[in-house]
């Protein structure tokens, strides 16, 4: 699979979106696997085929625009420490990069730029430590420093250092540790979300931004089972498995004809269907995802 190529969500909790999931019936663990992975995709994507390169993985300039929006506050001990003597597997050292990365948007987004420094030199070890120290430069380093007060920029130069690590990855083959990173950042943002949000309010656009990552989170499962073979993906795969169980639960409420757009460089779905997150839903999702976080980061903190 390129990931370069693939009609995809350009962002994790940002964008309207709309998917068509099916009820899960009982079947064994692999078939279950298999089938929810399926169920999960959006319907319509073999009709959509965008002209331009789309990640299916979260877009730091765009990770946390919504929340600001939203007037959600910035809360820097959301973030976790960026001691990365913890991480020593190839394994670790991909969840540290994805979740750190996924910091280091979150804290740049809300201009916190002496920890956007921090983050980003840890990003820089722990991408020398990965092989792919070519995207994760000193020069990178020098641009964040010089544009600290010119967030529009900051942002730009992380996101640009951030595609350039995916691109990296996928180039040499090393599409499994792509997935682990892709896996853990999406926990990650889902965990600083989810914990933002105070209450659950169905008239508040930010629940059905959190619901229309039931699609999102069907990208990232397509993509943790191309890799599958491999036993870091594999493990990844049965860890955020709680958080799929809840998603299978979300009901779709047709919306009317499916239709696509391109606003710059992002790929907008919308119409055909939506999906409808309840408050008691909203609280499994929450604690799932933190269920998640923990097993994620257990074996490294």
């Amino acid at each position: 699979m390129n990931i370069l190529k693939a009609a995809s969500i350009n962002c994790v909790v940002v964008g309207l979106i709309s998917v068509v999931a099916c009820a899960e019936p009982e079947h064994s663990t692999a078939e279950k696997t298999n089938e929810e992975v399926d169920s999960l995709k959006l319907a319509s994507t073999s009709a959509i085929q965008p002209d331009e390169n789309y990640y299916p993985i979260p877009s730091p300039e765009e990770m946390f625009e919504f929340i600001k929006a939203n007037q959600l506050k910035y809360d820097p001990a959301k973030v976790i420490s960026n001691d990365i003597s913890k991480f020593s597997s190839e394994e670790q050292k991909a969840v540290a990069f994805g979740v750190f990365s996924t910091n280091l948007a979150y804290v740049a987004s809300f201009e916190d730029f002496q920890k956007s420094i921090s983050f980003y030199k840890t990003i820089r070890e722990l991408g020398n430590d990965l092989g792919i120290e070519g995207a994760v430069t000193q020069n990178t380093m020098n641009r964040i420093q010089a544009h600290l007060d010119q967030p529009d920029s900051l942002m730009k130069i992380v996101n640009n250092s951030y595609r350039e690590s995916v691109a990296f990855l996928e180039n040499n083959k090393r599409g499994n540790v792509m997935a682990v990173i892709a896996a853990s950042g999406w926990v990650e943002s889902m965990h600083i979300v989810l914990s933002s949000v105070e209450k659950f309010d169905e008239s508040n656009e930010v629940m059905q931004r959190i619901a229309d990552q039931k699609l999102v989170f069907g990208n990232l499962l397509a993509y943790l089972k191309d890799y599958s073979d491999d036993p870091m993906v594999m493990n990844m795969m049965k860890k955020v498995s709680p958080v799929r169980e809840v998603f299978s639960s979300f009901e779709e409420r047709k919306t009317g004809k499916i239709s696509n757009q391109k606003k710059g460089k992002k790929l907008i779905l919308g119409g055909g269907t939506k999906i409808h997150m309840s408050a008691q839903q909203f609280l499994q999702l929450k604690s799932s995802v933190e269920q998640v976080r923990r097993s994620m980061l257990n074996e490294t903190i």
